[in-house]
């Protein structure tokens, strides 16, 4: 096809587009819908998202637009998106300037009389005409007519009007009321950073890196920016005030991570509150959303419940017996009623090997096994109860690594003591009559490479990926001591055609063991969310195997072992959320300006951590997900994110790249300390590095965007 016919074809397309817009959104709605992961299931979300993001640019757009009238610059064009080979959803002439929306959803542009021109090649032209003597005239409604510091104002509007834009938003935001997270411990991961120095479910957080009274937010961001030679945490624990000294681990993806949880309200979520297949979804009479807990007991033993510690404490004190719930509920006529639900103990699922003891890698503050000098480096060689000889005298049924929790557990509600051997430095220590302390909280593995925590001593320690025992005649026949799992397939069974949505997002889920993934994050965790019935396959490589061998893949039952139980039986409560309200206009304006301050600061944290956060990047298929996520949660959680993408936009865009405002201002600040704009051959240059940088940028982010969506 020759130019002319391409040039048709172009035209034909351009005016289908221009009177079919809204078809035409609809179609470039469905490949983001598709990729957003069910976000942006209702059309209403869909609406809020598209016009929060042309919002974001419009402003941007506006600000150049406003101070280049001011200016006296004409303005040819002014869109939203770009209309590529003059592809465009919808366009208007009015007055001088035409408005449009553009097909391509990349951004936005306002296109000035003379901006596409070089300055160094406009100067070049009028020397060379005084030579000649020849008359050249620069129109003076152009761009390039005016002075440095009038196209430095145009340059820079746009970033200034997304700042001052983000302040209204998020000013508005919290005269609606903004949801946070109190600093609030509910919960502590097995061996991470806060477990190691002795934080305790129920502290409450009261200042962290200088941030008085901080948020769950503030705890993420001090554990990722401020984690240089630790994290200060000061809490509050029974009315007394303890300090410490954080080393956030690493996340996959390079944030700083403390391990903690939110704390919880004694109440079933208002969806999905129980899980499908354990004993709180089997309980008769049946849960119902939003029950609210009350009390619990186990034969002669009960609580009033008061606080989240209150319902840790009692579960995992008796995991192992039937507990009554007392539950408190709406009834049909407005009045609320109490009733007691009976609730068997929930048992781990297990595939029949045991694993071996890999060495210890953290030991808790104020510990037990800090008292007695356990070390990390050590490796647990027995534990064993001293009142009892015949479990003394079968080691082998308390060293699966698994299982240690359960039993020390165990033992200290018990109190018993123990003797305990551990091989260091090649050399066996004994360390005898330890007494345990009755654990009060359950320690989850949280994190993909978790360790296994023991709360009831102190320790943290690896679980290797080399099977020590078979237990199950099933894993028996097919597998032998010493084998090497590479990875792990949970294969679940398909949901019933009544069955809601549970389990594991894939029917079969394969996970790496030999660096992504830890065995007690795979057993301790993922199992136990699989649907019932799931089973596993074990890739496999023999004893003694040569360097590259294919693995033999076996596929094993998981199945529940009677006497090994798990604290909770399958409830999902409420996280407590708060909402903080702006109590004037005032006071609206100032935790406006605070937020847009945060974000402000944050992205130009970020871009100081590239080289240790570039994984937590992302492109436009993430700042979709998360404006739908936003958009769901509601109108002041989607000004709140619309208030950071425009404090972001104003930050990247001011950067001294080539292409963007900065870069532009950078040539503008150059041209008034020289006295003229620098050559046309260092522009050009300079232009094409920084248009090839933000295209790499772009294809990177978008890489990465389509690597979170495969996984």
């Amino acid at each position: 096809m020759g130019p002319t016919g391409g040039k048709t074809v172009g035209l034909r397309i351009n005016r289908w587009l221009n009177r079919h817009p809204v078809l035409c959104v609809s179609l470039l709605a469905i490949p983001v819908l598709a990729a957003s992961g069910g976000f942006l299931a209702s059309v209403w979300v869909w609406t809020q998202v598209v016009l929060a993001l042309c919002l974001v640019i419009f402003v941007h757009e506006l600000g150049h637009f406003m101070v280049a009238k001011w200016c006296g610059v004409q303005c040819d064009k002014f869109y939203i998106g770009f209309d590529i080979y003059g592809l465009k959803l919808f366009s208007k002439k009015w007055g001088e300037t035409e408005y449009g929306i553009g097909l391509l959803p990349l951004g936005g542009y306002v296109k000035m009389l003379g901006q596409e021109d070089n300055p160094a090649k406009i100067t070049e032209e009028i020397e060379r005409a005084k030579a000649t003597g020849e008359e050249y005239k620069v129109d003076p409604r152009s761009y390039l007519a005016k002075s440095v510091p009038q196209r430095m104002a145009i340059i820079s509007a746009g970033v200034i009007m997304n700042v001052i834009f983000a302040w209204v938003v998020s000013s508005i935001a919290y005269g609606l009321g903004v949801k946070y997270t109190p600093g609030d411990i509910g919960g502590i991961s097995a061996g991470g950073a806060a477990w190691q120095v002795g934080i305790e479910p129920g502290d409450k957080a009261l200042t962290i890196a200088d941030v008085d009274n901080p948020d769950f937010k503030d705890l993420r961001i001090a554990a990722t920016f401020d984690n240089e030679g630790g994290v200060p945490l000061i809490v509050k624990r029974d009315g007394e005030t303890k300090e410490f000294q954080i080393d956030p681990s690493k996340g996959s993806d390079g944030r700083g991570i403390l391990g903690v949880e939110p704390n919880y309200r004694l109440k079933l979520l208002d969806e999905n509150f129980v899980q499908p297949g354990t004993p709180a979804a089997e309980a008769t009479p049946a849960f119902r959303a939003g029950d609210r807990f009350v009390a619990i007991g186990a034969e002669s033993d009960s609580v009033t419940l008061e606080t989240y510690q209150d319902w840790n404490r009692f579960l995992v004190a008796h995991q192992d017996k039937n507990l009554v719930f007392t539950v408190e509920r709406d009834g049909d006529n407005g009045k609320a009623q109490q009733l007691d639900i009976t609730v068997r103990p929930r048992r781990m699922r297990s595939v029949g090997v045991v694993m071996t003891m890999g060495k210890i890698v953290g030991v808790r503050a104020s510990s037990v096994a800090e008292g007695v000098g356990l070390q990390a480096g050590d490796i647990l060689r027995s534990i064993t109860p001293v009142t009892d000889t015949a479990e003394a005298n079968s080691p082998e049924t308390v060293l699966d690594p698994m299982r240690v929790p359960q039993q020390t557990r165990q033992w200290a509600h018990q109190g018993r003591p123990v003797n305990i051997t551990v091989e260091r430095d090649g050399n066996e220590v004994s360390f005898e009559n330890v007494v345990l302390t009755p654990p009060e909280w359950t320690e989850r593995s949280l994190d993909e490479k978790s360790t296994v925590s023991v709360p009831a001593l102190g320790v943290a320690y690896r679980v290797t990926n080399r099977i020590k025992r078979v237990n199950s005649d099933a894993a028996a026949e097919k597998i032998e001591a010493g084998a090497e799992v590479v990875a792990v397939t949970i294969v679940q069974p398909d949901l019933g055609e009544n069955e809601k949505e549970h389990g594991l997002a894939d029917t079969e889920a394969e996970f790496d063991l030999t660096e992504d993934y830890s065995w007690p994050y795979l057993m301790g965790h993922m199992m136990q969310y699989a649907r019932p019935g799931s089973s596993v396959k074990l890739h496999v490589v023999s004893p003694g195997a040569e360097k590259g061998t294919e693995p033999a893949i076996v596929e094993l039952p998981a199945e529940e072992v009677d006497d090994w139980t798990i604290a909770n039986r399958g409830f999902y409560l409420e996280p407590v959320i708060e909402t903080q309200y702006a109590q004037s206009f005032v006071d609206a304006l100032s935790l406006g300006l605070a937020e847009t301050g945060e974000s402000l600061t944050l992205i130009y944290r970020f871009l100081g951590k590239i080289p240790e956060l570039w994984r937590g990047m992302g492109g436009p298929i993430t700042i979709v997900r998360i404006a739908g996520s936003s958009a769901e949660r509601g109108l002041p959680e989607l000004l709140i994110f619309i208030a950071m993408l425009s404090a972001n936009l104003a930050v990247i865009n001011f950067l001294p790249i080539p292409v963007l405002d900065g870069g532009h201002f950078v040539f503008l600040t150059l041209e008034g300390i020289r006295g003229k704009p620098v050559s046309e051959r260092v522009f050009l240059m300079f232009t094409y590095l920084g248009f090839l940088f933000l295209l790499a940028i772009m294809v990177f982010t978008i890489g990465l965007d389509i690597t979170r969506l495969a996984s």
